[in-house]
């Protein structure tokens, strides 16, 4: 099995093991103006307490760790290839921006929420205002589409690739191949 396949199923299996384990622990309440879920923070329970500084700890100080030391060393490999082509230095700074977008954007996305969940950790029971809760994970849901987003800004294969996906799908029925599959021609 590849690499990323056992990447694709670890990260399913540490989704899955902080998600029963609240589940399991107080469940989920709904937040904000009830239009999403999340943990239940305003508890005095200590087996939650504790849960909601692991979440904080691993899931959102845990993945920054991963995330700079991953492209740290991708950064550093390409360090050491030592090409001094244009072409090489282009690509290197390409790489670079991409990363610095990456991390800065998941920070970005993400504190707001943490540094929520942290205050309420802090000062449970103290009210939040809903606009700011629901302000606040809706930015860090936004996180799910900003890599791919700088990737077809900074990437010129993957950009052509997600336009040619996006006009094949624009294409009349006539003209897209999976419709000519259907009818068996």
């Amino acid at each position: 099995m590849s690499h990323a396949k056992y990447a694709v199923i670890a990260s399913w299996i540490w989704s899955l093991i902080w998600n029963v384990t609240q589940e399991i622990n107080d469940g989920y309440d709904l937040e904000g103006f009830g239009t999403h879920c999340a943990p239940v923070w305003n508890t005095e329970r200590p087996t939650s307490r504790t849960y909601l500084i692991l979440l904080v700890s691993f899931c959102y100080f845990g993945n920054i760790i991963i995330l700079l030391i991953c492209y740290i060393k991708i950064w550093m490999a390409m360090k050491k290839t030592r090409l001094h082509s244009t072409t090489a230095q282009q690509a290197e700074r390409a790489v670079t921006t991409t990363i610095i977008y990456i991390v800065v954007g998941f920070v970005f996305c993400w504190t707001p929420y943490a540094g929520l969940s942290i205050y309420n950790l802090a000062r449970p029971g103290f009210p939040v205002n809903p606009y700011m809760k629901t302000v606040c994970v809706y930015v860090a849901k936004t996180s799910t589409i900003l890599n791919p987003i700088i990737y077809a800004i900074k990437n010129r294969q993957i950009r052509r690739e997600m336009i040619g996906s996006i006009r094949s799908n624009n294409a009349k029925p006539e003209e897209n191949e999976m419709v000519r599959i259907d009818r068996g021609q």
